[in-house]
């Protein structure tokens, strides 16, 4: 089997390569508000009859899930790398917490 690099394959391998946990940016999640976006993303779904516009809000669902699942991810990661480090376990308490109540 041949596998050509495309340019934009390369550049992304080349991202991997010098990916650096550390430097990720977390930022807590408001779960508050994520609710109330994803109440009127559902009320709109609801009430719509047009596919493209199901189709709109089921991507923008999907955005804010993917968010709030990095930074929840973000947290887990740090608080189980240094159980000893009280911001990242309150991080990591706060994030489940708070995705528990998107359920």
């Amino acid at each position: 089997m041949f596998f050509l690099l495309t340019e934009d394959l390369h550049a992304l391998i080349l991202l991997f390569m010098s990916y650096r946990f550390s430097e990720l940016e977390y930022t807590p999640t408001d779960y508050e508000a994520i609710k109330s976006r994803l109440d009127v993303l559902t009320e709109r779904m609801i009430t719509s009859l047009d596919f493209s516009t199901v189709d709109t809000v089921l991507r923008k669902y999907d955005a804010i899930w993917e968010e709030a699942e990095y930074q929840s991810m973000l947290a887990c990661i740090h608080s189980s790398q240094d159980s000893s480090d009280e911001y990242w376990q309150k991080a990591y308490a706060a994030e489940a917490q708070g995705m528990s109540l998107l359920d």
